[in-house]
């Protein structure tokens, strides 16, 4: 038995039983699970209702594999378990007292599915970086669209946590956006950190050479300034991503008014044709292929407008951001072709996109139980 599977019965009530009791035989009513805390110290779950014998608690609920866990994992010394309500175990072989106080357990062990489980442990089992990839044809096209859209936008979240570090004022969000991408996945942190050393306003109001000259230096790559250059990344790289030639790019296509203006077009065709105007090189060296043009508008643009809809509240921009994603043409890399191996073939940038996230944040992590589509597979009859 894993904490996991116990997390994931508790949230979605997921527990058979015609009446649920203590330890001590009190009933227990459960009238919400509470809110799953993933990611912050802590009971696993806060703000519960459980009705104990006929009061009402709201509370935390502390989950665990066996009661003795408590004691184990030291929550006895910490005061944040001061107030939970309810300690669900797998098996009660322990009683617990925390602040002067015997903890209400409930025991789930007569209560688990096995059946179920056992698919569950099936998935966790499976070599293939795609657990659910046998049972993807059988399963509703919407449980795989909704996952590929919720994994995208915890994508674009994770992005923005990271720009907000760097971004001063709403003006400089686009160029922030944009140097990411220009650094791509090997370099966006030493690009974000060279355009930090820089006062926005500043940069915005030079000449495209002299900002060049001015990020080159600022990057350490000039004077190989062993402070600075051990943070940039050649190796893995081919020579036309070189980040001094991403850089040197970047300092003339910073066009930072034109490219906010994408945000206020009425069509993605118009920002797409917008767009390609503005990248448009005027010498050898400042030539953008078209795919890392795409690059560009998935991971700059794109996200962009999604920041948009949070800083202006306006869902207008959201919406915006995946239909410019579905005019694009999907990626072609290893995950998109693993997903193409299991008949998702990707056929926008949408759909690469939606798939490379639901890769990384739940596939590659073994999440099934936490994606709608191995949950409708788990629970599926055999």
């Amino acid at each position: 038995m894993t904490e996991e599977y116990l997390h994931f019965i508790w949230s979605l009530k997921r527990i058979v039983a015609p009446q649920l009791t203590t330890q001590h035989q009190e009933p227990i009513l459960i009238k919400s699970a509470g809110m799953h805390n993933e990611l912050l110290a802590g009971p696993d779950f806060s703000h519960a209702k459980i009705n104990i014998d006929g009061i009402e608690w709201h509370g935390p609920v502390e989950i665990h594999v066996k009661s003795s866990d408590w004691y184990a994992h030291k929550h006895h010394h910490d005061s944040a378990y001061n107030n939970v309500v309810l300690h669900v175990v797998y098996e009660h072989d322990k009683e617990i007292e925390q602040n002067g106080r015997m903890l209400p357990t409930l025991e789930l062990k007569p209560y688990i599915d096995w059946e179920h489980f056992n698919r569950f442990e099936q998935f966790k089992k499976s070599k293939h970086d795609i657990a659910c990839a046998a049972s993807l044809k059988q399963t509703n096209a919407l449980f795989i669209e909704n996952m590929m859209e919720k994994a995208l936008i915890q994508k674009w979240n994770q992005k923005i946590q990271v720009l907000e570090e760097y971004i001063q004022e709403p003006e400089d969000a686009m160029m922030k956006f944009l140097g990411a991408a220009f650094g791509g996945h090997l370099n966006m942190h030493p690009f974000l950190q060279t355009l930090a050393t820089i006062p926005s306003d500043r940069l915005r109001k030079m000449p495209p050479i002299k900002r060049y000259n001015l990020l080159l230096t600022q990057s350490g790559m000039v004077f190989n300034d062993s402070k600075t250059i051990d943070r940039w990344h050649f190796k893995g790289n081919r020579p036309g991503n070189f980040p001094s030639k991403r850089l040197y790019q970047f300092a003339f296509f910073m066009h930072d008014e034109q490219l906010k203006l994408l945000a206020h077009l009425s069509s993605a065709s118009e920002v797409i044709d917008r767009f390609d105007e503005i990248m448009k090189p005027k010498t050898y060296q400042l030539r953008l292929s078209s795919s890392f043009k795409n690059h560009l508008l998935i991971n700059a643009v794109a996200p962009f407008f999604y920041y948009c809809a949070h800083a202006e509240q306006d869902e207008r921009y959201l919406d915006f951001a995946l239909d410019l994603l579905k005019h694009l043409p999907p990626e072609n890399n290893n995950i998109t072709r693993k997903w193409s191996n299991v008949d998702r073939k990707p056929k926008n940038a949408w759909e690469s996109q939606g798939l490379l996230a639901l890769h990384r944040y739940y596939c590659k992590a073994k999440k099934c139980l936490s994606c709608e589509v191995g949950n409708a597979i788990i629970d599926r009859s055999k």
